[in-house]
């Protein structure tokens, strides 16, 4: 059963280190809440309100957090992997460190105080990719080394990708899969 905190008014409340993997937060009033260290994999905090809000090292891998309010809010070193961050307010938001690995993040809002992690910036009002992502660069990595000889290239998982038995991690990394010595014709 999962949690349902939907409209909850938790405005400056102290969670912190909080277990809400899998949370209902719709509408939620986090307004300067303290959630530094939380769990919230998973969680559905879309439309909440977490202005000023403290997600220092909190755990957002995979949450919804589309249309939500974080202007102002502490997202230092935390993990965004996979979160949905479409139309998100970032103004003023401080993403330094965090992992972005994978997140959606179109029509998400950023101004110049918005502080974000190598490989993004904020042009006309909106957070944009300017950099590959590892996974991607591995991608690409892979299909170069692949060419057009093996048309069997698979994504295997978000992390990593598959062809011929060859595995790319995000980092960019080759190793051999268990039955294969190198990649053949």
């Amino acid at each position: 059963m999962r949690t349902d905190l939907s409209a909850a008014n938790l405005s400056g409340a102290k969670l912190i280190g909080a277990i809400l993997a899998g949370a209902n937060l719709t509408g939620a009033n986090l307004h300067r809440t303290d959630l530094s260290g939380a769990d919230l994999t998973g969680a559905n905090l879309t439309g909440a309100n977490l202005t000023a809000a403290d997600l220092c090292r909190a755990n957002l891998a995979d949450a919804n957090l589309y249309r939500t309010d974080l202007a102002a809010a502490d997202l230092a070193a935390a993990n965004l992997t996979g979160a949905d961050l479409t139309s998100a307010d970032l103004s003023c938001a401080d993403l330094t460190g965090a992992d972005l690995t994978w997140t959606q993040m179109p029509g998400t809002v950023g101004d110049a105080h918005t502080l974000l992690p190598a490989g993004f910036e904020v042009r006309d009002g909106l957070v944009v990719r300017i950099a590959p992502s590892p996974a991607a660069a591995a991608w690409r990595q892979l299909k170069d080394a692949a060419g057009s000889r093996y048309r069997d290239v698979l994504t295997d998982a978000r992390d990593h990708a598959v062809a011929n038995g060859w595995i790319v991690s995000s980092d960019g990394g080759w190793q051999a899969g268990p039955d294969v010595d190198e990649l053949e014709p």
